[in-house]
């Protein structure tokens, strides 16, 4: 069906017109109503796109603040809306289905996607805090490409000069880590020292040990990515 739709611009149309019509007339069937925005979305930005048929046969997942999904190799998949940190494996050998001006490879799509059916649940992963570290939220799928650190930290009147220290772990492979909210210092175990705002990015070298000094009063928030694949003791972790 997938691989018609494509390959007949004008049959697209027709059958997005009338799918569209029908959603108009109160018709859902086994739709979701939180489904129908974003039907309705795609269609204006991306008219007469085979794309726009997409939720009617992949999940619509809506994920809330904190919550994290991982998508494997040969998972069809679109981000959609709203504001994420998305790591991306190594590679550059995306192939694409819809919604793109770039180049679509059908023939190669459809040799290489995984067509299970599952829930959205499966995706999730789940958040772990790290023993030692308080201000960190571990979100590992099970994978070797990469791991994500939520590094959060909130300050009152009340914190003692201590608690405004946020250590992070060291690590056997190099890392990034962006600031996405509040300001401080950053410190080495090289006696690096270097102030840091809202959009800094910092690439930290493997086995650094790192302190970040928050603000003294406010909020902090950074992303910190690495790779199991260069890190000997992690690959043994994950097998």
């Amino acid at each position: 069906m997938l691989y018609s739709q494509i390959n007949s611009p004008t049959l697209v149309s027709e059958q997005l017109k009338s799918f569209y019509e029908r959603l108009k007339d109160g018709i859902r069937g086994a739709l979701i109503e939180e489904s129908i925005p974003v039907l309705e979305s795609m269609n204006k930005t991306f008219p007469g796109d085979v794309g726009c048929f997409s939720p009617l046969y992949l999940n619509h997942m809506i994920l809330e603040p904190g919550e994290c999904c991982f998508y494997a190799a040969e998972e069809l998949h679109a981000y959609l809306s709203g504001e994420c940190v998305e790591c991306v494996g190594n590679s550059n050998n995306t192939i694409r289905a819809a919604l793109t001006p770039k180049f679509i490879d059908r023939d190669a799509l459809i040799k290489v996607l995984n067509y299970r059916m599952t829930n959205p649940e499966f995706y999730l992963v789940p958040p772990q805090k790290l023993e030692l570290y308080p201000n960190i939220t571990e979100y590992a799928p099970d994978c070797k490409d990469f791991a994500l650190h939520e590094i959060k930290y909130s300050a009152t009147q009340q914190d003692l000069p201590d608690s405004k220290i946020i250590k992070l772990p060291p690590l056997q492979c190099g890392s990034i880590m962006v600031i996405i909210e509040g300001n401080g210092i950053y410190k080495s175990d090289e006696k690096i020292q270097k102030s840091f705002k809202r959009g800094d990015i910092f690439y930290i070298e493997p086995e650094k040990t790192i302190q970040i000094c928050a603000p003294t009063f406010g909020s902090l928030i950074a992303f910190r990515t690495f790779s199991h694949e260069t890190a000997p003791s992690l690959l043994r972790r994950i097998g």
